[in-house]
């Protein structure tokens, strides 16, 4: 709500007056002159306090939304803000009707409350108050925000933060008004405050913690998770009503939130690169909940706009010299760009706590699974496929808002984290082994620990248990290589096995369909899993890969590249790609890793790679064909068998045998 017009010195002198003359009259204990003392009188002076309280209240509020710290508005309109934020928070604060009597409280109170109740169903309050939050100044987090220059300035502030807060304080469970819904204000709070841009950034350092308090996160992160798609829409209407700087309508209001709800419920420290907290209480289940959920929505708000490029979505610092030419930039203010807000997410310490506290869960729903013989779902928990969908989501935003660097920093952070990618690909191969018609020969075996987690715990991996293939082809590949020395580790009796040069060893039955086969949750854990590796495999030496073995046993990286060779040929002939593209990027990447690994020096047996075709595949000669034919003419149909044909060739030629080829 904003006034039709500004208001001339003369007018701003009678309604500060006003204001002045109405606090002293709450101030004053005669029931009788106070005008507070209607709010507990006859129904018909209850009712003329609501109506007057209503329209100083709004108009208070017009007042807050036009003013404009960045210009100098002179000393009367200071006055008159100062005094309006006063008359507001002193109306809904019953400790400055001086007033009132013991047995009156609660009937003020109640009073008070459907006031509160009016403020925030009409959004004339967080409107307003993010209207003057979105002019404040923004500092970069390396320097002092003494973003207020004078005491007043503070003052306006420190009452539109109180007022803003004001709902999370209520008592209106004490109260019968069935009326007043907190959870109301709760989403007006998310889609006017948390979305303004760099929200801590504007606020005084003394006001920083309110808002980062938990009793205000957990009611707003809880009311997202509720009503998501109610505030999702209300935050787009929000987005194309304003007009924001260049540098702020970049970035989407989900995308706005995202980032601050990450900087509320982190403490960093800024002497130390990968030193920082969560704040004390936080339930790391909703947070990650809450991100994933915000997450989503932006990728699909990124997806309706196209590709992004740094200039046009987001990536522009504030005080960019390519952007001094607008006007609505302050070329003075710090550079500082959206990326720095999530900084946290691509420090180790962040996933630490959360894998901490994943382990955690698991050990209360074990200890409870043990204590009784009901199989209750922990709601509140942490799960690996929410950490996995977590950093999934950002793995995606970074590679939209990064030109330059991409997902490289959550990639750092995810593989040398010890233990995550281990944990992930037991999780896969639980879900795919697990079966009896995808099962490798050579692991079908009841001393096999090495099958992943069960139940919800994770399985130590075996340890020296190679068999007699890997010792066999280790001996070949001693006898032709001279440069790199591999020592076994398992003396023990090797047994007789059958022989490994069949086919269908390695096709993997759990991945026959391809990526439309597996659930949304397993593609994305293969996405994540197969992303952190490629990652890992790019600097990992054969010293490591062959001799130490880290992170994965030679048996082990055989069964990686088995099931990604399998689901990498079944996605691509039977044309499924469209859904879990994601998924098969990160998979072709990482079993070309692999496959020149094995080139280089080989550490899996030669049919590993041609069994997913098998006696299937289409001649060579063939596949050669459909691949001319579909560089040459573009315009054939998504349906065609052509594209899929033509991707086997140029993606994994290696299915094809080497005589063929």
């Amino acid at each position: 709500m904003h006034l039709r017009r500004k208001l001339n010195e003369t007018e701003m002198k009678c309604f500060s007056t006003c204001f002045r003359i109405l606090l002293q009259n709450m101030n004053t204990a005669d029931s009788a002159k106070s005008f507070c003392s209607l709010a507990v009188g006859t129904a018909e002076e209850k009712s003329t306090w609501f109506c007057q309280a209503k329209k100083l209240s709004l108009l208070c509020f017009s007042l807050l939304a036009d003013y404009d710290v960045t210009y100098d508005n002179g000393e009367h309109m200071i006055s008159l803000i100062v005094h309006a934020m006063r008359l507001v928070v002193s109306l809904l604060d019953l400790k400055q009707w001086k007033c009132l009597k013991n047995e009156d409280i609660a009937e003020a109170d109640f009073t008070v409350q459907r006031l509160l109740c009016f403020m925030a169903r009409s959004s004339a309050m967080y409107s307003s108050i993010r209207g003057f939050l979105m002019k404040l100044k923004i500092c970069n987090a390396l320097e002092t925000k003494n973003t207020i220059p004078t005491d007043n300035y503070f003052l306006v502030t420190a009452a539109a933060l109180t007022l803003a807060l004001r709902p999370f304080q209520s008592k209106s469970e004490k109260s019968n008004d069935d009326s007043f819904d907190s959870s109301v204000a709760f989403e007006q709070y998310f889609i006017f405050i948390l979305t303004v841009p760099y929200l801590t950034r504007r606020l005084p350092n003394l006001l920083v913690p309110a808002v980062k308090h938990l009793s205000v996160l957990s009611p707003c992160l809880n009311a997202l998770l509720v009503s998501k798609n109610i505030i999702f829409v209300e935050m787009s209407k929000l987005q194309h009503s304003e007009n924001l700087q260049s540098t702020d309508k970049l970035i989407p209001s989900c995308g706005w939130a995202l980032a601050n709800i990450i900087d509320l419920v982190t403490v960093c420290s800024n002497n130390i690169c990968d030193s920082g907290n969560f704040i004390q209480g936080l339930d790391y289940s909703l947070y990650v909940k809450v991100v994933n959920c915000i997450s989503e929505n932006l990728l699909d708000c990124f997806g309706n706009v196209g590709v992004l490029t740094r200039r046009e979505h987001g990536y522009v610092e504030i005080g960019d010299p390519s952007l001094q030419d607008n006007s609505s930039v302050n070329c003075n203010q710090p550079k500082l760009s959206y990326l720095d807000l999530l900084s946290s997410v691509y420090q180790q310490w962040h996933l630490r706590k959360l894998l901490f506290s994943l382990e955690k869960s698991r050990h209360n729903q074990q200890t409870y699974s043990c204590s009784s013989n009901q199989d209750t779902e922990f709601i509140g928990n942490l799960r690996l496929i929410d950490i996995v969908y977590f950093y999934n989501f950002l793995l995606r935003i970074f590679s939209s808002l990064n030109p330059i660097g991409g997902s490289l920093p959550i990639l750092n952070v995810l593989s040398f984290t010890p233990g995550l990618l281990v944990q992930l690909w037991e999780t896969l191969e639980y879900s795919i082994f697990n079966g009896n018609d995808c099962m490798l020969p050579e692991h079908s075996s009841s001393n096999d620990t090495n099958i992943g987690c069960y139940n919800g715990r994770r399985q130590k991996p075996g340890i020296k248990d190679t068999g007699s293939k890997l010792v066999t082809m280790f001996r070949k590949i001693a006898g032709k290589s001279t440069d790199l020395s591999i020592t076994l580790t398992n003396d023990s009796p090797i047994p007789n096995q059958p022989s490994q040069d069949t086919p269908n060893t390695w096709d993997i039955g759990g991945m026959k369909r391809g990526s439309q086969g597996i659930s949304n949750d397993m593609s994305c854990i293969l996405h994540l899993f197969c992303a952190i590796y490629s990652h890992l495999l790019l600097i990992l030496d054969d010293i490591e890969f062959y001799e130490k073995q880290v992170p994965f046993k030679l048996q082990q990286q055989q069964r990686i590249a088995s099931v990604l060779n399998t689901f990498v040929y079944n996605s691509l002939i039977h044309s499924t790609v469209q859904n879990k593209k994601p998924a098969l990027d990160a998979a072709v990447r990482c079993l070309h890793f692999l496959y020149e690994r094995d080139c280089r020096h080989k550490f899996c047996p030669s049919y590993l790679w041609v069994a997913p075709a098998g006696r299937r595949h289409i001649p060579i000669a063939a596949a050669a064909r459909a691949h001319e034919a579909a560089h040459s003419n573009l315009h054939f149909v998504d349906h065609s068998p052509i594209p899929s044909m033509s991707s086997i060739v140029t993606t994994v030629p290696h299915v094809f045998p080497f005589v063929e080829r």
